[in-house]
Order: C-alpha cells, then sequence, then structure tokens
C-alpha cells in the first residue's frame, strides 16, 4: 500500500500519534509522584478501591479526575498494586489522547493533515504537558477535555 493512501486515513494517523506520544512518554516516566496533589489522588483512589466508596480529592473536589483515574487503577487494583503507577500512567494515557484530540480540532480548522500532525507532536512535546503529565498530576487529563469539549 501507498504510503499516502495510508496517512489519508485519519484512523492510522491517530492510532500512530496516540502511540507514539504514549511511548515517549512511558520513557520519560518519573519512578514516583512527587507532588503533593499526584500522592493526593493515589491515596484517594486506594481509599475508594478499598472502601467501596467514591470521593473527590481534598475537601471533595475534582470528581472528574478521580473517575478518570479509578478507571485506568481498576486492573492495577484487581491484581493487588498500590495507585502509583496508574496516576502516573493516567497523566501519559491523557496526554496521548489529547495529542489525537489536538489532531482533529487542528484539521476540522485548518483542513490540512500536516497542520494537524505538526500542532499534535507539538503540544505533546511541550514542557507544559510533558512534564507534569510523566509524574502523574492532573494537566493533560484537563487539555484532554478542553480540547475534546473545543471539538
Amino acid at each position: 500500500m501507498q504510503l499516502s493512501i495510508i496517512l489519508r486515513k485519519h484512523s492510522t494517523i491517530a492510532s500512530v500519534l496516540f502511540l507514539l506520544v504514549l511511548l515517549v512518554g512511558l520513557r520519560f516516566i518519573n519512578e514516583g509522584l512527587f507532588h503533593y496533589d499526584s500522592v493526593n489522588l493515589a491515596q484517594t483512589l486506594e481509599h475508594n478501591a478499598q472502601s467501596g466508596e467514591f470521593r473527590g480529592i481534598s475537601a471533595g473536589g475534582r470528581y472528574g479526575m478521580v473517575l478518570v483515574a479509578t478507571i485506568v487503577y481498576y486492573p492495577f487494583f484487581l491484581m493487588g498494586q498500590n495507585a502509583d503507577f496508574a496516576v502516573r500512567f493516567t497523566g501519559i494515557l491523557m496526554l496521548a489522547c489529547s495529542a489525537v484530540a489536538i489532531y482533529f480540532l487542528t484539521f476540522e480548522l485548518s483542513r490540512s493533515r500536516l497542520a494537524g500532525i505538526t500542532a499534535a507532536l507539538l503540544m505533546s512535546v511541550m514542557p507544559l504537558f510533558i512534564i507534569p503529565s510523566t509524574y502523574g498530576n492532573e494537566h493533560s487529563t484537563a487539555m484532554f477535555f478542553f480540547v475534546l469539549a473545543c471539538y
């Protein structure tokens, strides 16, 4: 199959972008949780899984982030692991989803696949998103839902 035909398919571009950003994020993932909010999120996830109740972070807030991280954490909980890696992985997973959402948004605005790919790659390597994502902060989750709302 010709390369130009492959690159014309949005699903192929989206899959390659997702995998590329996910693999780069996993390559630079930190060894542990270093931010207070990330540690608090991990503790909340573990408490929610053990007690069977659903509570937010810090005085009952940020339920959306807890919900997204719970979905990612649940398989780890079933395997008997703590929420440390799941919180860091959630940030990287959402960064990869954000890159795909940026691609689709930029494509809709410009009708250029190259512009969409470039915007997605530039967004995914910006220190504002790649660094917090590798230690489990919620910037990439917020970015994903913001871009999805704009789309």
